[in-house]
């Protein structure tokens, strides 16, 4: 028999929502599935966990990194969703700072989908080397993070250990994430982060985006 809701889940469901929409600009769609899966208290405590993780990532590493570094975390986790949405905001932000694009579009994921890890973690690399030098911590951070996640190495440092944590509280909710959606509902996917607001922003980097694949 398939899991509904309780009633207590969908109240807590609805208010989670609104303040999503008020704090992010979006509303997790992964949320319902977690709700009936973790139950309330854990759900809130995963978000709460998820939130502080990328808030230490971005401040490592920078928001446009964190992004993109969760982006291909969850494409190797099988979450076309989440993984299209990190990079997504990846790139908003990233456009919102420079006015350039992102060598990684929030597009790669349905591609990468059909390689191997390592063919995914070659094409990402080609692509930020050719995209030039201001790209090269990204693409360390990527070599080191496929390590981690990907061949079991061991961790060795302090920025190890929070590459580390992020990947585990992905792992938890793997089983939640949406697994298939179709090539053509990508642009339904909202950047992952609360420059989801920014419709402005969305809106230009979306005509460039557009105008380069011309």
């Amino acid at each position: 028999m398939k899991k509904t809701l309780t009633l207590a889940q969908k109240l807590t469901a609805g208010a989670m929502s609104v303040v999503f929409k008020l704090k992010m600009g979006f509303v997790p769609a992964i949320l319902p599935v977690m709700l009936k899966s973790f139950g309330v208290r854990k759900t809130m405590r995963i978000f709460a966990t998820m939130d502080k993780c990328v808030q230490a990532l971005a401040t490592k590493h920078g928001a446009v990194n964190a992004q993109a570094m969760l982006g291909l975390a969850a494409t190797r986790n099988g979450c076309l969703y989440c993984s299209i949405g990190h990079l997504y905001a990846a790139n908003v932000l990233h456009f919102k700072e420079t006015g350039q694009l992102h060598p990684l579009s929030e597009q790669l994921p349905v591609t990468w989908r059909d390689m191997t890890d390592r063919e995914m973690l070659s094409d990402g690399i080609s692509r930020l080397t050719k995209a030039g030098a201001e790209f090269e911590p990204l693409a360390r951070l990527i070599k080191r993070q496929h390590a981690l996640q990907i061949e079991g190495d061991a961790i060795r440092d302090e920025d190890d250990l929070l590459v580390d944590r992020v990947l585990g509280v992905w792992d938890l909710i793997g089983a939640c994430t949406i697994l298939l959606i179709d090539e053509r509902e990508t642009l339904e996917v909202p950047p992952m982060t609360d420059v989801a607001k920014d419709t402005v922003s969305i809106r230009r980097y979306r005509q460039a985006r557009d105008a380069a694949s011309h």
